[in-house]
């Protein structure tokens, strides 16, 4: 059993000719290896013509380049012609070449027994025109998988089929032309659909949908599965030869050839014999007619390939250029209009010999093909003497020749159900005993799902136009001298996905994703975007994961920095890697700034001065600032407001035009590309135009302030030195008169004690409380504010607590230093003492005085005159729960 591997090949080499003498020469096998069960298929090939080009349609040719082998009779085979199963891996391609091995489904995994591969495309690896030359390609051959042992007696064959490459891309159906059955958009006959992904199409009478006006059921959707022609495929450049065929037949069983082998000679088919092993023709290089749909689809299965589908005709024809109406294969309506004849008749070099049009595009159909009845050489337009390009040689855009002509297409229709079943499920290389295709997906012997496309050698112009579907749901299951056809095979790519503009974005997170419009042919197994400070991120930087497959996804980005440029793009996965969408670009929101506001000062009638402080900028410039104020709260840069400057700090705002003897609110604010932020609201009464005077006030306890009920007259007074323009009342707020003394201890020159922003007063007569003590503790981060005020509630109009800037200014101006000062002004402060915060138990009434300022210290504390009699300061801060007396001011 261990006996050298190749000592038992018969090498039979079938060469395959074509128009453009594709050559596989020089067979051998080496590299065998027994313990993985594999040997390298080593050979040269040869073709002429060839490309690759990366500029217009960006595309190449290949030849698909497949094996077959038997074990004899006479060895202890069945003498069947199989298919060899190839690796995924372990090939060689000579320098200038790319070798891409065929799986059976490319759209799964490799496995050696259940998804081997059935071929390999070799092709330019690099751009290049001319002949194509390679030697020592090598094949590895898993023929462990196909069942052999190492040293079975084994006869191999080899076959190569010239193929265009067709990329990925956006194409149109149909071109508003007068074609019959032709694709549109709905509802205007005039107008190309427009086929942008591999994604369903929907087919109906409704607007936007894909429509045809005849030859189909007009039913649907066209499933995702069914091959539209977005993804890249490769498709042969010609239709199926004659040699081609009869190397097909003479690889099959005799049962199964004589399904296929069709025994009449005439219009120039010329495939004769009558036993496998010695069918020939006489017309090796002329295309293969009388082909029914089932002799197509047992060729296309034996090749490891399958049908075409209308879509993808159509965007083979066109490409991704804009419809033409009613086009020709060549992307023009020109086309020769006399009959041709031939020069070397049957030969490989046979040519148009009169009426070649130089001009024109160049077929074959009911004028041109008076004298020659029946079809042509495959590829003769091209080589022709007076082609010029595309357009004579008949060739479209990707550079397949006699689309339009010659012989019928059969791609599969969507015009029925079984047609839009197609899933492009490839042969598997094998038939089934009668020499019937084996795959059960495809149309059936019975042509059910098969159509007709481009027309041929015997019909008039209508039926060669790209467009035109006359029989693009006709259901035919017999030859014909005008039927041949040509195969495809789908060829896997990255993915197509697009880039979803960005949305929601906060200072650390945001909203993108993207919709993967192509798959590639292989499942996408990842989707969802990537991003980075830096252009072109990729998944190596910060990135989601967003599910698989087509279709429209969502991504959250998360983890931002703020106020910082981000760039995104999304990504999909496939088995033959990662492929991104468009870059787009956003940048994060900063914080908001901070800015607190500064006390009113410098109040008069008409005029204050406020201003502010920006302790932060959030992340970003600050581009204004300012106070802003309203006779509501809520001020906002709508109302009344300042500019002063930008960045961050303090700055000071003249707050101006305002009416005298009105109470306003205000706010600082400060802008950055977050947007505004304010300040601490204060509030202010402008001072009244008229003068100071004495007046009285029924105070009741209803309002929630006043601790008992009772009338007082309140005297007022002005020029108080550092706050001259300010009126201020004489006596503490619930006192029954001044005091009599500095040290005056009754309760009628006291008056009342208020806790720090609580408008509910509290009477001490020197032994009883009222109302009764509640609050013992207050931690707040406020300033007394206006809805609070008891001098707002209890005096009305522009009556106010002072602020500790006003204390103060009069405690400086005064040059108070004990209790005399307070006393001598003309305000007549006195120790009026002040209650415990804790008991409310009144503590030093003619002893200490202590008056409330507006302004908070700190959460717990806030600023008050305290005087007694070694000392008098405005800086005081105390406990806001205790209870101190309020002298009021406007």
């Amino acid at each position: 059993m261990k006996i050298f591997f190749t000592a038992f090949f018969v090498l039979v080499l079938a060469t395959v000719l074509s128009a453009n003498n594709v050559t596989v020469s020089n067979l051998t096998l080496t590299g065998k290896n027994t313990t993985d069960q594999y040997i390298l298929v080593q050979f040269d090939i040869s073709w002429e013509n060839s490309f690759r080009v990366s500029t217009g349609p960006a595309n190449w040719d290949a030849a698909w380049v497949f094996v077959k082998y038997r074990v004899p009779v006479a060895s202890g085979g069945d003498g069947l012609w199989k298919h060899t199963w190839l690796n995924n891996t372990g090939h060689t391609a000579p320098s200038g070449s790319t070798l891409d091995i065929g799986l059976l489904t490319p759209s799964t995994a490799f496995d050696a027994t259940t998804n081997p591969g059935l071929g390999a495309f070799i092709y330019r690896s690099t751009d290049g025109v001319g002949s194509f030359t390679k030697t020592g390609v090598q094949l590895r051959w898993n023929y462990g998988a196909n069942g052999l042992a190492d040293d079975a007696n084994t006869e191999i064959q080899i076959y190569a089929l010239e193929m265009i490459y067709i990329p990925q891309g956006s194409f149109y159906l149909g071109s508003g032309g007068s074609e019959t059955g032709a694709f549109y958009k709905y509802p205007t006959t005039t107008n190309p659909f427009q086929v942008t992904s591999e994604g369903q199409i929907t087919v109906g009478s409704a607007t936007n949908n894909l429509f045809y006006s005849s030859n189909g059921d007009w039913a649907g959707p066209v499933p995702a599965a069914f091959p539209k022609g977005y993804n890249a495929f490769y498709s042969m450049k010609y239709e199926i030869s004659q040699q081609g065929y009869v190397d097909f037949l003479n690889n099959l069983t005799q049962t199964q050839a004589n399904t296929r082998k069709y025994t009449y000679t005439g219009e120039r088919y010329a495939i004769t014999g009558s036993t496998v092993a010695t069918y020939t023709t006489t017309n090796p290089y002329v295309a293969c007619n009388y082909l029914s749909w089932a002799d197509l689809a047992a060729y296309l299965d034996w090749s490891g390939l399958r049908p075409m589908t209308e879509l993808e005709f159509e965007k083979a024809c066109r490409g991704t250029l804009t419809s033409v109406v009613n086009e020709y294969a060549w992307g023009t309506t020109g086309i020769a209009g006399s009959a041709y004849t031939l020069n070397n008749s049957s030969a490989n070099n046979e040519v148009i010999a009169t009426n070649f049009s130089t001009v024109n595009g160049n077929t074959l159909y009911n004028i041109t093909s008076i004298s020659v009845v029946g079809p042509v050489r495959v590829g003769i337009f091209a080589g022709t003497s007076g082609n010029t390009g595309r357009v004579t040689a008949g060739s479209t855009y990707y550079g397949m020749l006699e689309m339009s002509g010659n012989l019928w297409e059969r791609p599969i229709s969507i015009g029925n159900n079984k047609g839009r079943s197609f899933s492009g499920i490839h042969g598997n290389g094998l038939l089934d005993l009668s020499g019937n295709a084996d795959v059960t997906a495809w149309p059936g012997t019975d042509a059910i799902g098969a159509s007709f496309r481009g027309g041929n050698w015997g019909n008039n112009v209508g039926s060669l136009r790209v467009s035109d579907r006359r029989d693009g749901a006709s259901v035919v299951d017999y030859r014909n001298s005008d039927y041949g056809g040509r195969g495809v095979r789908s060829f896997p790519t990255l993915p197509t996905v697009t880039t979803t503009a960005v949305s929601a974005i906060t200072t650390s997170t945001a909203s993108s994703g993207g919709n993967v419009t192509g798959d590639g042919g292989l499942n996408v197994t990842a989707r969802g975007v990537c991003w980075s400070t830096s252009p072109n991120p990729t998944t190596a930087n910060n990135s989601t994961s967003n599910g698989s497959g087509l279709g429209i996804f969502t991504s959250s980005l998360t983890g931002l920095s703020l106020n910082t440029l981000y760039y995104v793009r999304s990504y999909a996965t496939n088995s033959l890697g990662t492929a991104y969408g468009n870059e787009v670009s956003f940048t994060t929101l900063a914080n908001p700034p901070t800015v607190t506001t500064t006390i009113i000062t410098n109040l008069a009638q008409t005029t204050a001065t406020s201003g502010g402080n920006v302790t932060a900028d959030g992340g970003a410039s600050v581009t204004d600032r300012g106070v802003c104020w309203n006779t509501s709260s809520g001020p906002t840069t709508a109302n009344s407001h300042t500019s002063d400057g930008a960045g961050t700090g303090s700055f000071t705002s003249s707050l101006t035009s305002l009416s005298a003897n009105t109470l306003y609110y205000a706010r600082a604010y400060a802008v950055n590309s977050a947007g505004t932020a304010y300040g601490n609201e204060v509030i202010f009464t402008t001072l009244s135009s008229s003068n100071c005077g004495s007046f009285t006030i029924s105070h009741v306890t209803s309002g929630g302030v006043a601790p008992v009920n009772k009338t007082v007259t309140y005297g007022t007074v002005t020029n108080i030195p550092g706050e001259t323009s300010k009126c201020w009342i004489t006596q503490n707020l619930g006192a029954d008169h001044q005091a009599t003394t500095v040290n005056d201890a009754t309760e009628a020159s006291g008056g009342w004690y208020w806790q720090f922003n609580r408008k509910q007063g509290y009477k001490h007569d020197g032994t009883t409380l009222t109302p009764s003590w509640t609050i013992t503790s207050i931690s707040e981060n406020l300033n007394w504010q206006a809805v609070n005020d008891p001098c707002t509630l209890e005096l009305g109009g522009s009556w106010r607590l002072p602020t500790y800037t006003e204390w103060a200014n009069v405690d400086a101006s005064g040059g108070w230093t004990d209790w005399n000062g307070p006393y001598n002004s003309g305000l007549k402060l006195h120790a009026t003492g002040y209650l415990d915060s804790g008991t409310g138990m009144l503590i030093g009434r003619g002893i200490y005085g202590h008056n409330w300022s507006s302004t908070q210290a700190v959460a717990t504390t806030a600023f008050n005159l305290t005087f007694n009699s070694t000392q008098s300061y405005a800086e005081s801060m105390s406990g806001k729960a205790n209870g101190f007396g309020v002298r009021c001011i406007k």
